[in-house]
This record gives structure tokens, sequence and C-alpha cells, in this order.
């Protein structure tokens, strides 16, 4: 793919945004003695670590499907469930990967890149924005937020729907700001950024971007954001403060001499001068047994990557087992080899696998044919059980759809559910966020998929989705949303 092609599907429109101070500063952070009462500290816990490398890299950003991309002085590493492969180094030093509306991009301190199976080519966005120097990088986000976000030594910027925004917010600094999705303020979704030492979150009230900075702390180095509306921060004396969604700053006092802070789904990673913790719902462990290991990554929930002395690592907070070969929700339109790879495969016992509920063969090095010739149309479950000689059992699921003739589209088939099942709560006047095109359904997909698969959508009184409609989604989304008639 070349610079020049992917500059034919780019229009970029650069417009500069003021964004208005005041009216959003949050409340003074609830005091130490107010009830909260110290931190919970659960027993310590270890990891279990695979090698993904044999040496240390010097920034890792996470790809899709458990994906890994280690940079090197010498080389890039893109490491798959399956396969690794070695990319040559861009000029400058990486600082940040993600998904947007053009596929992966890669930010670089001499500019960005597209990321794709051949390589990197240089990117349209690099001539857009020649004196920001990236800085940090904050993707378009599995839970439906649509922007891309970019820190530069120089300033901030996002793109949305190809539109490049340069963000000024009043006084405030926009030089080399970390950057992370958050809480809320005043209910509206916030990009929160840690800017020269100052913390602010920018959100979008249909009038434009607006600051709202937080008072409460100061000379804040790291940030991070779990899914239970909690922002994570720590200081240049190594304290650890929290944001609830309420909008109250408590202090922490599990661990002194902080460094960093990251955060995904319900996991939250603290890297202190004594090592690694974490935390979730039920409180803060110490991480035992890591040696010289530092944490550089949360990467997908439970889990968190690791530098060391022996190389590259992935830590896990349990056992998993993935699955490679035939992507989620994909259409299989040929015989496909699906590969399970169980954490620990020197203890497995046995491996089980059903397709819709009927156990299926599995082969030597533990692989399951599947022939779309055997299938009817519709939506399908691989299932596989692998258990342990310790006797844990642990399962792994893959949905995927198979159409001999024409697949769902949005015209036929998903406009119709979206308008009688979703549009009194996501329609055009509607208090929640919009779902009333293909092109936000598209935006919005992972988020989608995600609450309408775990019933989390439509909210009661209405009736979960139907298997039916469930397959007309993922069908739709498998042919790669056809627009239809």
């Amino acid at each position: 793919m070349s610079t020049k092609n992917l500059r034919s599907g780019l229009a970029l429109a650069t417009s500069w945004v003021l964004g208005a101070c005041g009216g959003g500063i949050e409340p003074i952070p609830v005091p130490p003695d107010a009830g909260l009462g110290p931190d919970t500290i659960r027993a310590p816990i270890r990891l279990v670590t695979e090698r993904l490398a044999d040496s240390a890299p010097y920034w890792v950003g996470a790809l899709p499907n458990d994906g890994i991309l280690a940079a090197y002085p010498d080389q890039i590493l893109r490491i798959e469930t399956a396969t690794t492969s070695a990319l040559s180094p861009t000029d400058g030093q990486i600082v940040g990967v993600g998904r947007w509306e053009q596929g992966l991009l890669v930010a670089a301190s001499d500019g960005f890149y597209a990321l794709h199976e051949g390589g990197l080519d240089r990117s349209p966005l690099s001539d857009a924005l020649t004196d920001l120097q990236p800085a940090d990088l904050l993707p378009i986000s599995r839970l439906g937020h649509r922007e891309l976000w970019i820190a530069g030594t120089s300033g901030l910027a996002s793109w949305s729907q190809g539109q490049l925004q340069r963000l000024r917010p009043g006084a405030l600094p926009t030089a080399g700001c970390r950057l992370a999705y958050g809480p809320k303020i005043s209910g509206i979704e916030a990009v929160w950024a840690a800017c020269q030492g100052q913390l602010y979150g920018l959100v979008d009230d249909g009038a434009g971007p607006k600051a709202h900075p937080q008072a409460a702390v100061s000379d804040v180095r790291s940030l991070a954001a779990d899914d239970a509306g909690t922002l994570w921060i720590v200081n240049g004396q190594g304290h650890v403060w929290s944001r609830g969604s309420a909008g109250d700053w408590r202090p922490h006092d599990f661990a002194l001499e902080a460094t960093q802070v990251m955060a995904e789904g319900p996991d939250t990673w603290i890297h202190t001068a004594s090592g690694l913790w974490h935390h979730n719902a039920d409180g803060f462990a110490e991480v035992m047994g890591l040696g010289d290991a530092r944490a550089m990554l949360a990467t997908a929930p439970g889990q968190v990557v690791l530098s060391s002395g022996a190389g590259l690592l992935r830590g896990h907070l349990q056992r998993v087992v993935r699955l490679d070969g035939l992507s989620a929700n994909a259409l299989l339109q040929a015989p496909a080899e699906v590969s399970i790879y169980p954490l620990q495969p020197e203890m497995v016992t046995s491996v089980v696998a059903t397709l819709d509920d009927v156990e299926v063969a599995v082969i030597a090095q533990w692989q399951v044919n599947i022939d779309p010739a055997d299938l009817a149309d519709g939506s399908h479950v691989l299932s596989v059980s692998v258990t342990y000689e310790d006797g844990q059992v642990l399962s792994s699921t893959l949905r995927f759809s198979r159409y001999a003739g024409p697949p769902p589209t949005w015209t036929q088939d998903v406009r119709p559910l979206f308008e009688g099942r979703c549009a009194i709560c996501h329609g055009n006047d509607s208090g929640a966020r919009r779902l009333d095109s293909s092109a936000l359904w598209q935006e919005q997909i992972d988020a989608i998929l995600y609450n309408v698969t775990t019933e989390n959508m439509p909210l009661p009184p209405s009736e979960p989705l139907t298997a039916d409609e469930l397959q007309r989604i993922e069908g739709w989304v498998a042919a790669g949303y056809p627009e239809g008639d």
C-alpha cells in the first residue's frame, strides 16, 4: 500500500478550535478523613507469564486480537498469536499505535505511518501536522469513542469523520501531553490530558471542545482510566490519586514511590520503586515473583506486558486459551484451520471442541478444521474446552458466519432491526448515543456487539435480541457492512 493510495482516501480539513475554560471546574477532592477509609489490600498475587521476544524493546503498543507491536532501535516486531514478523524501523522513535478510520496508524517522533501486512508507509497525516512531532496517540476505542487524538511536542489535535482539528484549550498547556479516555464530565464522554503537570478533561457539549481543569491534583506524570469510571494518576512525588465517577478525588497509601499507572478493562496496574501492584474492584494486591521485570503496557483485561532481562514478557492474571486462524465475527467463505493456543501447554491434559454444541475432531497440534460446505447459512459458534493437569478447565469461544447466498445488508436487515429495537433510545432526536446510520454502526460496532451479545442492550423492559437478530448483525459485519439496495 503506497502513500499515494492512502492519500487518495483521505480528505484533510484542518480547523483550529479554541476550547473555552470555565463552567466545568471539578469538585474539590474529598479529604482523606471524610469516610473513605484506608485502601483495601488483598493477598499478594503471581502472574502466569509467556515470553514474547528474547530482548526488551524501548516501546510496546497493543494491536487488535491480542497482538503486540514492539519497537527496537534496529527493527520493529509485530507479534501475533501464531507468528512474529520483523519490520524496518522508523527514522524516529515510535510513541503510539492504534486504530482509526483508515486502518492502523503508528505515531513516531518523525511523523505518522500506516501499518499494514507488508510493513509501514508514511501517512498523509504527517504532511497535515508537520509541526506537531507526536508524543502520544489515543486511538479510536472499542468502547465507542470515534475520535483519534494526537498529542505532540507542540500541541494537541484530533481526527474524526474526515475532520482534523488543532486544539487550544484557553491558557492551559498543550505540549507533551499524555492522554486517556476516562470518566464522563457532566454526563459527557471525556478525554483526559496531563500536560506539563496539569490535568484537564476535554468534552464536546455540541458547541465545541471545552476544557475542565482539575485543581485538585498537580504535577501529574502518568494517567490511566479503568472501565469502572475511575481515573488514576501518579504525581511527581510518587503518590497515587484516583477520581471516581462522581468527581471526587482521593489519595491512596497502599505503596509509595509510584512511577507509572496503566489500565485496561477492570484492571489497573501501578509500577512502584518496590515492584508492581494490581487493582480491581476487590482492592490492591502486590504482584510477586517478577524479579527485575517492569510493566510497560496493559493490553487487555487481565494482561500486562513486561520488560525484563529475560526479554519481553506478557503476564496474565490467569491462564488463557487463544484461537487463531479465523477472526471473530468473520464470514467463512473457504475451509479454515483454527489453531488452539493454551497458555502453559505443557500442563494440558485434554482439549475438546464443539461446533454449534456438536463435538468435532481436534487433530494433531490442536487444530480444528471447519468447512463452510458443512454449515447452514447464519451464525455459528466454535467452543473449545481445555483441561489442565491440576484440574482447571478453561473455555474459549469464536463466533463466525456463513452465507452461501447474499449476506445481510444494512437496508434490508440491520436498519429494520434498528428501527424496531433500538431507535427509541438511539435515534436522531433521542438522548442516548446516535446509531441511526450505517456509518455510525460501523464506527461503534465493537461496543454494539459487546452490549447486545452480553444482553446489556436493549435496556429493560425490552427483551434481549433473539438469535436470529444477532445473526443478522454478525453476518452484516462479517460480510464487510454491505449497504444493500
